[in-house]
């Protein structure tokens, strides 16, 4: 969060010490930020030598497969449940049909 504010900082000190404007200045912004993650990717955090460009994943940071021989994990369930509880959210609080008033509008 720290650095997110100081990457906000210098677009609003040139919105209030030259006048920028803050929507060109933000979206220049946003550009360098995306070709410095793009360098930082290419060339620090991919391993050399190696065709999809990043580092593996260790094995003990995996979902665990389900069913040998296909790709089917627990995440499926966590899905099915978090699908549950926002259908319950939606339908049975106040915030949730503020929500959906305001999606209906």
């Amino acid at each position: 969060m720290v650095m997110g504010a100081l990457w906000a900082l210098t677009p609003a000190i040139l919105k209030i010490w030259r006048g920028v404007h803050e929507v060109v200045s933000t979206i220049m912004f946003n550009w360098m930020a995306f070709y410095f993650t793009i360098y930082l990717i290419v060339y620090y955090l991919a391993e050399p030598g190696r065709a999809e460009r990043s580092l593996p994943v260790l094995p003990s940071s995996r979902y665990p497969i389900l069913w040998h021989g296909s790709s089917f994990t627990a995440v499926f369930f966590v899905a099915v449940v978090f699908c549950i509880a926002v259908y319950f959210f939606l339908w049975n609080t106040k915030l949730g049909y503020e929500i959906r008033l305001m999606g209906s509008n």
